[in-house]
């Protein structure tokens, strides 16, 4: 990014006497620098100045153009010195470069950039995306037909035909489940429109969490001793997305991550007649801070303490899952109430993921 930007702007233009510097920190390239600049450790044009022109202690204008979160530092312009108005000495660049020019060059040239780098981001997510799509197509049918096997064991719930079901058909259930939602987890996190493939389908999300919970316990729950306890009930219907099955696998995968000590992840249901559906997600774990509070929901972003319980963590489940409950009109918030004691040196809170499905 650095040097894209260093051959549109350090060489446009002829400036190429003109230091650039983006964020404070100085581009490597074929630059003249001013002598005094070089022999300044303060180096005040880089650390003090917002947009628009300043000057420093030692008498020299540099240039200062923002730009997105980007801030485009000309300094330490060689020429001739001349007084200016307001009483300091300024060198000049190449034909008085003015703010006005420099703030035209740096917009017009980023501009191009980020077209450019939209470009690139679109041909790579498309070619990530056709790599999913036959991987993506048989895990769905490998799932359904999981899927219809199931439905034909005894038992009056997901998690009763999980239990009765033979070991061979559990095992290809639980694998080809999780498998079909990571991929479609991972695909929403490339490409956010795939949230609304396919149509909708009439699910009873009571039941969807019940799957869930059976199949997690299985697969990884029981081997580190947690465990799950449904409480209240759901009987609404209610039409999603193919889509929403990531909502339950990534908030009760993440309570299953990171919860500690040996209590039960409780998931607790509660209908609003006629307005909402609303499932709590319970879990003893790290606390999670006011400002963590704000930034849990977005792309990458992973937890003070969640690298020191589980290191292969991307931060991709409850960006995706937030994304999918937009899409469906609804929300998901997260409480954390401090339980004023401390693991591993961990601070131990009551935390409530909480979905809200409005009818």
């Amino acid at each position: 990014m650095k040097r894209i930007i260093e051959l549109n702007l350090v060489n446009h233009f002829n400036l190429r006497k003109a230091s650039i510097a983006i964020n404070g920190k100085k581009i490597a390239g074929e630059i003249v620098e001013n002598p005094i600049c070089i022999k300044c450790n303060s180096k005040e044009c880089l650390k003090l100045p917002k947009a628009g022109e300043f000057v420093c202690s030692n008498k020299i204008s540099s240039y200062h153009v923002e730009y997105s979160n980007l801030t485009i530092s000309t300094f330490g312009h060689l020429g001739e010195k001349s007084t200016l108005k307001q009483g300091h000495y300024a060198y000049k660049s190449i034909s008085k470069l003015k703010l006005k020019q420099f703030q035209s060059i740096v917009t017009e040239q980023l501009e191009i950039i980020k077209s450019e780098i939209d470009k690139i981001e679109l041909n790579v997510k498309t070619s990530i995306l056709n790599s999913f799509h036959d991987a993506s197509k048989w895990a769905r049918q490998i799932s359904i037909n999981a899927e219809n096997l199931l439905s034909k064991v005894e038992g009056s719930s997901t998690a009763d035909k999980f239990k009765n079901a033979p070991s061979g058909l559990k095992s290809v259930y639980k694998c080809s489940t999780l498998l079909n939602d990571s991929l479609q987890a991972y695909e929403i996190f490339i490409n956010p429109e795939n949230v609304d493939f396919g149509s909708k389908k009439d699910t009873q999300i009571y039941q969807l969490f019940d799957k869930f919970q059976a199949i997690l316990y299985n697969s990884e729950a029981k081997s580190i001793n947690k465990s799950f306890k449904l409480e209240g009930n759901s009987h609404s219907v209610v039409s999603v997305y193919q889509s929403f099955t990531t909502i339950p696998l990534s908030l009760l995968h993440n309570a299953m991550k990171y919860s500690m000590g040996n209590e039960k992840i409780k998931i607790s249901f509660t209908e609003i007649l006629g307005k909402a559906i609303i499932v709590n997600v319970i879990s003893n774990g790290p606390y999670i801070s006011d400002d963590e509070k704000t930034k849990i929901f977005e792309k990458n972003f992973r937890g003070k303490y969640a690298s020191r319980l589980h290191h292969d963590g991307l931060g991709i489940g409850l960006y995706v899952a937030n994304i999918v409950a937009k899409k469906h009109n609804s929300t998901i918030s997260v409480s954390s109430n401090a339980l004023g004691y401390e693991r591993d040196g961990i601070p131990i809170a009551e935390n409530t993921f909480t979905l809200r499905i409005n009818l």
